[in-house]
């Protein structure tokens, strides 16, 4: 008799055991994120600071803002899948603040079609095409890009500037 309980307890305690080391090795094998999905969007200026390092010289700079957190680029199988996220958004930058942006660097006319042909192959940068909040804003607004390190580090943050209407568009590939 105690021979036929066991038998049973065994079997459940295998299976709990596979799922275990499944849930460890694959994440969250359930999970339905994908590619392009918003996991936070806010207009908290502090937790923006707070979050992104490469906008550190907007702080106290900035009118009002929009970010999202998202899932960027999605691999692997159901049970041993991996995520990769970013941030994206646009910021008003004070006037003062914008004026010294404007006038201590160089900002030269951004050229969608031919940054978004050259990155087709660019792990970091395709999402910003793809799946980003800015996407349709990089395609429809006359934007102005800076090489300097403090807006753009190619392959891990972008920022594109509208001197219209004052305002930073940024992509920040976390990893």
């Amino acid at each position: 008799m105690k021979k036929l309980l066991v038998i049973p307890i065994v079997i459940v305690l295998l299976i709990a055991f596979i799922f275990v080391v499944i849930l460890l090795l694959g994440g969250k094998p359930f999970d339905v994120d994908r590619e392009g999905d918003v996991i936070k969007t806010s207009t908290d200026a502090d937790e923006l600071m707070n979050t992104s390092p490469f906008l550190s010289f907007l702080d106290g700079n900035i009118e009002s803002c929009e970010w999202h957190f998202q899932v960027s680029h999605r691999s692997g199988s159901i049970f041993f899948r991996t995520y990769d996220y970013c941030y994206s958004g646009k910021v008003k930058i004070k006037d003062d603040r914008f004026y010294s942006v404007t006038a201590n660097h160089k900002w030269d006319l951004y050229d969608y079609e031919k940054d978004c042909g050259q990155s087709e192959g660019d792990f970091f940068k395709r999402p910003l095409f793809d799946v980003s909040m800015i996407r349709d804003d990089l395609k429809s607004k006359q934007l102005f890009v800076c090489d300097d390190v403090e807006f753009t580090d190619k392959g891990r943050y972008y920022s594109f500037l509208d001197e219209e209407n004052k305002t930073l568009y940024f992509y920040w590939h976390a990893l």
